[in-house]
């Protein structure tokens, strides 16, 4: 509106502009890597062999199914929704498995070791995107109030609220990843010592460990995951925060008498060069 084109300068909005398009391109990116991890592992028939993708097949076939495993990366949608033909299927060597008919309708049962498992199964690869999410929610809940207090209005604080409450449950979502994937972590480590390494068994845990945590080493009780995750979320929030005033003082630097300096020069300038004519509307109200 008109307020907000008076009271806050175009690099302003640029600025916040160009930070939340740079993280949206690298969210796009990190999908596009974890999609062509997960093209190559489940398409490998020594390893998992669920996706056909020969190079006889349609390539705008395979195509399409590339698209449709990077809309689901990109929207973190759980396994247990678009692997459930995967995870239903009869043939399995060490995973409890059943299927029985009860009034008519046919069910199925799908055991785990533990909850941590399932839920790793389920939130596969999503921690690899929380950090970066939380980054974004963090630039927009700082460019809101940066509107609200530069403006004197209201609105953008009430419109901060649902971004706020996604902040703090994506947090919460993430820790409780990091914490299920570190029991697991160790029950893993646990039963590899215990477990014949000529078994199923023994080959299935280490196709947990490829699928999980391929950054990990066997006998590591005290990996790092939970460290950077802090880390993260700390650098999610002091960055933005620190780029939010840096950004509100800047623009109080440049107004003199309570309007933005900003247009005038630009505005003085263009007259200089002789385009006296031109007019910026993002700038003047």
């Amino acid at each position: 509106d008109h307020k907000m084109a008076a009271r806050v300068p175009l690099y302003t909005r640029c600025g916040f502009l160009f930070f939340f398009v740079a993280v949206k391109i690298i969210i796009l990116r990190k999908c596009s890597k974890e999609v062509n991890k997960d093209w190559h592992r489940l398409s490998d028939p020594t390893k998992v062999g669920d996706l056909i993708a020969s190079d006889d097949l349609n390539a705008l076939d395979k195509s399409w199914a590339w698209v449709a495993m990077f809309f689901f990366k990109f929207v973190n949608l759980d396994a247990i929704v678009k692997d459930i033909i995967i995870w239903l299927h009869p043939w399995k060597n060490v995973q409890p498995f059943g299927s029985f008919k009860a009034d008519g309708h046919r069910a199925y049962i799908v055991g785990w070791a533990s909850e941590y498992m399932y839920r790793c199964e389920n939130k596969l690869s999503q921690q690899e995107f929380m950090s970066h999410q939380l980054f974004l929610v963090a630039i927009i809940v700082v460019f809101k109030n940066i509107i609200s207090i530069e403006s004197h209005s209201l609105m953008p604080i009430i419109l901060t609220l649902p971004s706020v409450i996604n902040f703090f449950v994506i947090v919460h979502k993430q820790w409780s990843l990091v914490q299920d994937r570190y029991r697991h972590w160790l029950w893993l480590d646990t039963q590899r010592r215990k477990v014949p390494s000529d078994t199923p068994a023994f080959k299935a845990l280490e196709k947990q460990k490829s699928v999980h945590f391929p950054k990990f080493k066997w006998g590591d009780s005290r990996p790092g995951e939970r460290c950077e995750v802090v880390v993260w979320t700390l650098l999610s929030i002091l960055v933005p925060l620190l780029l939010g005033v840096f950004m509100h003082f800047y623009d109080m630097s440049r107004r003199g008498d309570g309007t933005a300096q900003g247009p005038a020069n630009l505005t003085a300038a263009l007259a200089a060069a002789g385009c006296s004519n031109v007019t910026l509307p993002f700038w003047d109200p």
